[in-house]
């Protein structure tokens, strides 16, 4: 009789360490596949390709998916009746002097610009001795 009961407890011992192993593998794929998931916008991805209805996915600091997104993320965007497009470059910028009045560039961020080209006419930086009509 001790041998049985020695048995079932054995047994619901085993069946509880399953059970429980289970449970946290299926905790742990409840974890969201992405960081920020941006839903539904217009994504212009740069290529010279019409627009499209989608979803980007972020993870960390990559973009790792854009297009149709079934996927769970900890942060989601409703983009809907917005375009999501990569940053733009401003190819002709005079921006030096608000640079250095606001290092963030928060005028240039807030209409999507994440790229400056500057200097190309004249510039705050030194020129090597050259003058303005060198």
């Amino acid at each position: 009789m001790e041998s049985f009961r020695h048995r079932i407890i054995l047994a619901i011992f085993v069946v509880s360490s399953v059970w429980m192993s289970a449970s946290v593998g299926f905790l742990r794929a409840q974890e969201p596949e992405y960081d920020i998931l941006i839903r539904g916008g217009r994504v212009v991805d740069g290529t010279g390709n019409p627009w499209f209805n989608g979803d980007v996915g972020i993870k960390g600091d990559r973009i790792v998916a854009v297009g149709k997104i079934s996927g769970s993320a900890k942060q989601v965007i409703d983009a809907e009746g917005l375009v999501v497009a990569p940053g733009f470059i401003d190819i002709h910028a005079h921006s030096e002097l608000e640079l250095l009045q606001d290092g963030n560039a928060e005028s240039k961020v807030r209409q999507g610009i994440t790229l400056d080209v500057l200097g190309e006419v004249s510039g705050l930086a030194p020129r090597d001795g050259l003058g303005d009509e060198d």
